[in-house]
């Protein structure tokens, strides 16, 4: 994507470039336009039942796999630009839901946009790990890089241990393990609320 331009595209369609400037002003024009085309459009599952948690995790997934269907558009620096505006619809759904959950005004606001930042931000980084591979130096020089002022020969042994897992890592494993530890760590609306009232209280 980042290697598209508007003579390229001109040429392809088979037109004068200037004709393009009719319809977009530059290149991130039309970067934006596939990702309304791509994403703008997506019907979002209604999820299933179960808890909160477990319905609002429904749909992080789903999302998920809907942005890696389009890795190329993810990779992009323009995606993040506009990435909230063609997924209004996900936020939307996640909110019904924990609205029902007893989620209201701004608790309601930062939890949706805390679930939708945290699957666009893993997608983003998993998207670049897949495109450019994880380091292709060799064990010895990653663990090098860790700072012997700060981190011992023990602690240097353990980390040339741990490379190896790193490559080998299940990201469909640890995407499931982030979202259970974020949702998991956000208090029930009942306990907000009771907090609330006992500081209302003491005043």
């Amino acid at each position: 994507m980042e290697s598209v331009g508007i003579r390229q595209l001109a040429t392809e369609l088979g037109v004068a470039p200037n004709s393009l400037y009719s319809y977009v002003r530059d290149k991130n024009d039309v970067i934006h336009g596939a990702v309304e085309l791509a994403f703008g459009h997506l019907e979002i599952p209604e999820a299933s039942g179960g808890t909160w948690k477990e319905r609002v995790s429904e749909l992080c997934t789903w999302l998920r796999s809907r942005l890696l269907e389009h890795p190329r558009l993810v990779a992009t620096p323009r995606f993040a630009e506009g990435a909230p505006f063609p997924f209004i619809a996900f936020p939307a759904t996640v909110g019904l839901v924990l609205h029902e959950a007893g989620f209201e005004g701004e608790e309601l606001i930062e939890t949706v946009y805390a679930v939708f930042y945290h699957t666009v931000g893993f997608v983003t980084m998993e998207v670049s790990r897949a495109q450019h591979g994880v380091p292709t130096e060799t064990d010895e020089f990653l663990v090098k890089q860790l700072d012997p002022e700060k981190f011992d020969a023990a602690m240097q042994e353990r980390a040339a241990q741990m490379v190896p897992l790193i490559r080998g890592l299940d990201l469909d494993a640890v995407f499931e393990r982030s979202l259970r530890g974020m949702l998991d760590g956000l208090p029930s609306p009942d306990a907000t609320r009771r907090r609330k009232a006992g500081t209302r209280a003491k005043h």
